[in-house]
């Protein structure tokens, strides 16, 4: 699903600016939302710690 907002834009051009000041290599990027408070941790099981 692709995420089209100006918001998700906006936050991926800060990243990649935080990244060309760090000297980082940003290999990718990936927008997520949600809409439930625990839908995000279900969906990707972010929150699981190993």
């Amino acid at each position: 699903m692709k995420i089209d907002s100006i918001q998700y834009e906006l936050i991926n051009k800060q990243f990649d600016c935080m990244a060309k000041y760090l000297s980082w290599n940003l290999l990718f990027q990936k927008s997520y939302y949600a809409t439930a408070k625990d839908e995000l941790a279900k969906k990707c099981r972010c929150s699981e710690r190993t």
